[in-house]
């Protein structure tokens, strides 16, 4: 059995992590390559190494057979942290270093490669030999489907479009998810306004919304908050909204229609994540 207090915890890229990395890629002129392990959990030990599960009726072993664990299973608790202490521990193997702000970024100062890893999605940049090479050498410890992002292709990662764009990359969601989106909220038809935002109403009471208007407003809000890593433009109207998510009401709802009619006039914006023309200073913490 798991112990209940033991640390679960798998850590995930922040999207400034994700654009940073893009960003220093089109400042250095680096390639980007990206990377999907297959079966990723199936590849770590298991943290508890005392876990006993009895096989398959279809492997024909007797009654009261059980066998422990040698690898970890998707479905365990603890199966993503074990893959994110196999993969660090595969990282420090090839040289590589972990970042103490973001624990899913790698970087190897030699071969200038920086890897971002969100769990078994791979965003590689560097030159492009070394970062084929990358791959190679990772192919020995894990199963793996990569690719190196050309000029003309379009790739995936995280749910998003990647591709190539003049000096630097657009790194988006595209048009058919807020498509899909407006059509669940019933606004594919709406009327487009300017702003995002929209002043308190004139509501006279604040009318909570009922269960099936709730449910609604929560996926369209989630689905916003989604979309917002790539549309800084909608930001603070969706952390509005998200505030609300416990107990809507008219007032909130009304908002959200607005910030989905702005949503439908600016469906083409997208974020290019270009290389910055002025230089800046940063200091190392020693601490």
């Amino acid at each position: 059995r798991l112990d209940e207090d033991a640390n679960l915890f798998a850590a995930t890229p922040v999207p400034t992590s994700v654009k940073a990395i893009l960003a220093l890629a089109s400042k250095e002129g680096m390639c980007v390559g990206t990377a999907d392990v297959s079966t990723a959990f199936l590849h770590a030990v298991p943290e508890d190494r005392d876990i006993w599960v009895e096989p398959p009726i279809e492997m024909g072993y007797e009654n009261h057979t059980v066998w422990r664990l040698r690898k970890s299973l998707y479905g365990l608790k603890s199966a993503p942290r074990a893959w994110a202490d196999h993969f660090s521990q595969i990282m420090r193997d090839l040289g590589y270093s972990k970042s103490l702000i973001d624990p899913t970024c790698y970087w190897n100062n030699q071969l200038k490669i920086k890897v971002v890893v969100h769990v078994d999605d791979l965003l590689v940049t560097g030159k492009k030999k070394e970062v084929e090479t990358y791959f190679l050498e990772l192919e020995k410890h894990v199963l793996l489907k990569w690719k190196i992002l050309n000029a003309k292709e379009k790739d995936v990662y995280l749910g998003r479009e990647l591709s190539i764009d003049g000096e630097g990359f657009i790194h988006t969601m595209g048009n058919r998810y807020v498509d899909k989106l407006l059509e669940r909220a019933k606004m594919a038809d709406a009327k487009p306004v300017a702003t995002p935002g929209v002043k308190d109403g004139k509501e006279p009471y604040d009318t909570p919304l009922d269960a099936d208007e709730h449910r609604e407003y929560r996926s369209i809000v989630g689905g916003l908050q989604w979309l917002a890593f790539d549309r800084w433009d909608l930001l603070f109207a969706t952390t509005e909204l998200a505030r609300r998510l416990a107990t809507p009401t008219k007032e909130d709802q009304k908002k959200l229609k607005h910030l989905l009619r702005y949503l439908k006039g600016t469906k083409e914006l997208q974020m290019k994540v270009l290389p910055t023309k002025s230089l800046f200073h940063t200091q190392k913490d020693v601490r």
